[in-house]
């Protein structure tokens, strides 16, 4: 519209269009990307859960048995 109204066209110098189109890459860049790390971390605390999860259910299967002795009372079993 600018040539229209005023007969010419704007010519800018190489390092404006040069800054201008860097700064459109970095923009799409941080557009593209800005979800994947909040995505990486939801997904990393939902692999620490079930990690932890996993490891308290193995730490209740490990765990010894309880042995009564004859009387009734509970451990240490005394064999004597």
């Amino acid at each position: 519209m600018f040539e229209r109204v005023f007969g010419t066209w704007w010519v800018f110098p190489v390092w404006v269009r040069l800054t201008t189109g860097v700064l459109g890459l970095i923009v799409a860049q941080f557009l593209a990307y800005r979800d994947l790390d909040v995505e990486r971390a939801g997904k990393i605390k939902e692999f620490e859960t079930a990690l932890q999860k996993l490891s308290e259910r193995q730490r209740r299967e490990r765990m010894p048995p309880e042995v009564y002795n004859v009387g009734g009372s509970p451990n240490p079993a005394s064999f004597g």
